[in-house]
Parts: C-alpha cells; sequence; structure tokens
C-alpha cells in the first residue's frame, strides 16, 4: 500500500481536537496574536525550536508527528548526505575514528531506510 505524502503540519489538526483557538494557543506560546499560530498551521512559517517544543506540550503531541511532512524532508536530506559521508569515509584508510563512523552510519542508514 502506498503512503500518500503527508502534510508539512498536522498542527491545526490537532489544535482543532483540543478546543483551543488560534488566540488560546497564542497565549499559552507567550505570542500576542493567533496569526503566528495561523501561519504555522498554514506551513508558511516553521517556528522555533522553542516553539515547536511548546506545540508539543501543549498538543499533548510529539514534534515529529506534528511536522510529518517537515520530518519526511529532513529524513531524506539526511539519508542521502549519510549515504555521501560513508562513501567518502570507506575511500579514506587514515580517517580518526573511520570504522567507528561508517559502523554508526551503516546503522543509521537501516534504521532511515526502513522508517
Amino acid at each position: 500500500m502506498e503512503h500518500d505524502k503527508p502534510l508539512a503540519t498536522y498542527l491545526r489538526m490537532h489544535r482543532l481536537e483540543t478546543g483551543f483557538s488560534h488566540g488560546d494557543v497564542a497565549f499559552l506560546l507567550g505570542a500576542m496574536y493567533g496569526s503566528n499560530v495561523c501561519a504555522h498551521e498554514r506551513g508558511r512559517r516553521i517556528p522555533g525550536l522553542r516553539t515547536i517544543l511548546a506545540y508539543e506540550i501543549i498538543l499533548g503531541v510529539p514534534a515529529r508527528d506534528l511536522y510529518e511532512g517537515v520530518f519526511h524532508e529532513v529524513r531524506a536530506q539526511v539519508l542521502e548526505r549519510a549515504r555521501g559521508l560513508s562513501t567518502h569515509l570507506k575511500r579514506k584508510t587514515t580517517a580518526t575514528h573511520r570504522n567507528q563512523k561508517i559502523a554508526r552510519l551503516r546503522s543509521m542508514l537501516e534504521e532511515l531506510q526502513l522508517a
């Protein structure tokens, strides 16, 4: 079964489940207006780490689930870079901690490909 591409963010869905308004969430975030919350929900702006962690607390949902689409994009980028670094390290014979790094990259690649 093929999965549909996830939305960049599921903030709105989870906010609606709580019954909170944009203003309520903005207040809990320490902001003055709900317009920032709306921009976050529409994916027009990705908030900073502190705000993302606050959303996790307020909505009771892990950050990677709130930003599932962004998570998938980042995972794909890290997967590509990990492959490149692994290839680079395999060619170097004198890299510090080479085998340890290659083992960690191999493990990471396996995890990322399964997810």
